[in-house]
């Protein structure tokens, strides 16, 4: 239950199609607004599923499990997932590089068949990986805090070594080293930094 305030605007509302979220500074000022959603969503002859809706607070000492309203019963949670993402309550990333993780895991094993073809291109291999791998996992990742993201790149350089395929010395073929792997994208971490200083030379200049 956090509200945002900037130059005397208060959100109290982020929506995005039939994903609606609720921001208040208070219990009572919550549940007050549930309310009032509800009486508006009857006005235009909807419901509201209140076994479906959840509620979150940063407050460290809030024990209740269950919050009442005048119209239905909802349940306190730690974390819940907003447009694809986990948001917790304490603000921790470690649930949503988790999932990133386990997301780039089986992407990797989902398309080990096509980054094994012999007569695709490496070149042609790492542009699908840009554009269908890359771009899940870097979702939202300009207000990402940055944990530990070890298992990420330990990830990343497995399917980019398999693109690469490993490569030919006079002494035989040895595995690529990270340096080589990078030399045409930059690794997941940095883009990231990229993405996040981006952003906020984007919020300065406004």
């Amino acid at each position: 239950m956090v509200g945002n305030k900037n130059n005397h605007i208060k959100v109290i509302c982020l929506a995005f199609a039939d994903d609606l979220a609720l921001l208040a500074e208070s219990e009572e000022e919550a549940i007050s607004q549930i309310n009032t959603l509800q009486i508006i969503a009857e006005q235009a002859g909807q419901k509201i599923s209140y076994e479906k809706k959840e509620l979150m607070t940063t407050e460290v000492n809030f024990k209740k499990k269950i919050v009442n309203t005048e119209y239905g019963k909802i349940k306190v949670t730690r974390k819940f997932k907003y447009l694809g993402e986990i948001i917790c309550h304490n603000g921790s990333e470690k649930e949503s590089i988790r999932e990133k993780s386990t997301k780039l895991e089986n992407l990797s094993f989902q398309r080990a068949p096509i980054y094994n073809k012999k007569n695709l291109s490496s070149n042609a291999k790492l542009r699908h990986y840009n554009v269908v791998i890359r771009t899940v996992i870097l979702y939202r990742v300009e207000t990402t805090c940055l944990p530990s993201l070890e298992k990420l790149l330990k990830i990343e350089r497995r399917i980019l070594r398999k693109i690469y395929g490993p490569r030919k010395t006079p002494e035989g073929y040895r595995v690529r080293f990270n340096e080589e792997i990078y030399r045409k994208i930059k690794d997941l971490e940095t883009e990231m930094r990229i993405r996040r200083l981006m952003l906020y030379g984007h919020m300065k200049i406004e």
